[in-house]
């Protein structure tokens, strides 16, 4: 099967949740004899237009996106030290996903932003038609603006095209700095598309989408050969981007942690991930926990760090579903988890992880003290949650189920 997988980054940089998960299913198709190619933005100047990962082939467009990187990171150099602080509090601070905006301010880099998109469009436009004839089905791995993009060129040439919900909202709205934004919306209801649990499902449905469009198919992680050994280890450990603002929780993280670190001197929040965590940083020194928490940024070694933690927290109020949260159950490492729906359909409460009320600072304190209180517990449930992922999301059991969808709506055509 010849398989085009459209995302907005790939390869070269941090990665966040559909990036990897991109590039895993990407590895397991072509591993099975499938023909892979990528179509993604060009990042840099010194990124290359046509790479090979492996035996996928990596297309890269959109001229122009140097340009806007390097814009906005002169511009970040310009301003006033204040003023970053501002911005970084307020970006740290920002409501969850359900209050974006669609407009935004259109200050002077407006226009620019708008020409990158339009030369982004036109890249992946011209790309797809000159290879339309020798592309099964056209993956996307995001459901936003890039989905109407995708269902368009599907509907215009004839190809099946599939569009990846993994957060919340399922559709996100479009902002103003996108060209021809409304064709966007209306055409993007027109692709087929996987749903990482039934709230998306859900969500897909108010908008408008048929239900025989939505397909249910979570995440899948390679099951590791190694363990934790949860009786030797002493560190908490969070993943997550500090970009994502309220949305993972930060603020009830390191309430939650001000009430335990006192009571286990000798344990460590150790905090993985890209963004900027300037602002809880400061947090953290406000609050005399310096010695107690380790900001390690982003890090292409998460084994290493799994392999050395005695559990992992995760107090998110949206997911769609985490990546982090599936590889460190693969690991056997027990999770302490908010209980919004992505994450109890991957835990339950005392079965393979603890489970605590979203938002709750003192549950969440006393569930982590808990564990940390009793090895034989972590074990326990270590196991389990290895054995969940197992059962239920080894990459092997999804990609057979994403074959399967390809297989059928090639038939169907719906």
């Amino acid at each position: 099967m010849r398989i085009c997988m459209l995302i907005q980054s790939y390869w070269g940089g941090a990665e966040g949740g559909a990036e990897r998960q991109c590039r895993k299913q990407a590895h397991a198709l072509a591993a099975l004899g499938h023909d892979i190619t990528i179509l993604t933005r060009w990042p840099g100047f010194f990124v290359p237009l046509r790479q090979a990962d492996e035996s996928i082939k990596i297309i890269r467009v959109g001229l122009f996106e140097p340009v806007w990187i390097w814009v906005m990171w002169l511009r970040s150099k310009l301003l006033s030290a204040s003023f970053q602080q501002k911005k970084e509090e307020e970006h740290a601070l920002r409501g969850g996903p359900h209050k974006e905006v669609a407009s935004q301010k259109k200050g002077v880099l407006y226009p620019l932003r708008v020409f990158v998109e339009v030369f982004f469009i036109l890249g992946v436009w011209c790309w797809v038609r000159r290879r339309r004839q020798s592309i099964d089905v056209l993956h996307i791995h995001e459901s936003h603006w890039i989905a109407g993009v995708g269902a368009w060129l599907g509907k215009k040439y004839n190809i099946l095209v599939v569009s990846k919900v993994a957060t919340f909202p399922a559709l996100p709205l479009i902002t103003s700095a996108v060209p021809f934004r409304s064709k966007w919306e209306s055409e993007r209801k027109y692709a087929n598309y996987i749903a990482l649990n039934d709230a998306l499902r859900k969500e897909l449905l108010q908008e408008g989408i048929q239900e025989a469009k939505i397909t249910i198919i979570p995440n899948g992680v390679d099951i590791p050969d190694r363990i934790v050994k949860s009786n030797e280890n002493l560190n908490v450990l969070f993943i997550g981007n500090f970009s994502q603002g309220r949305s993972k929780g930060f603020d009830v993280l390191f309430a939650a942690w001000e009430k335990i670190f006192r009571d286990f001197p000798k344990r460590r929040l150790v905090l993985l991930g890209g963004g900027d965590p300037t602002y809880w940083q400061q947090t953290v020194q406000e609050h005399g926990m310096e010695d107690a928490v380790e900001f390690i940024g982003f890090t292409t070694d998460i084994e290493r760090h799994i392999l050395d933690s005695a559990l992992l927290v995760l107090p998110s109020r949206f997911e769609g579903m985490s990546n982090a949260l599936l590889e460190a159950m693969s690991y056997g490492l027990p999770p302490v988890v908010s209980d919004i729906l992505a994450n109890t359909e991957l835990v339950s409460d005392g079965v393979n992880g603890r489970v605590v009320p979203v938002e709750d600072p003192d549950r969440l304190a006393s569930a982590i003290s808990e564990l940390l209180s009793s090895a034989e517990e972590r074990k326990r449930l270590g196991a389990a949650a290895r054995a969940t992922v197992e059962e239920k999301y080894a990459l092997p059991r999804v990609v057979d189920r994403i074959l399967s969808l390809y297989k059928t709506l090639l038939v169907t055509r719906i």
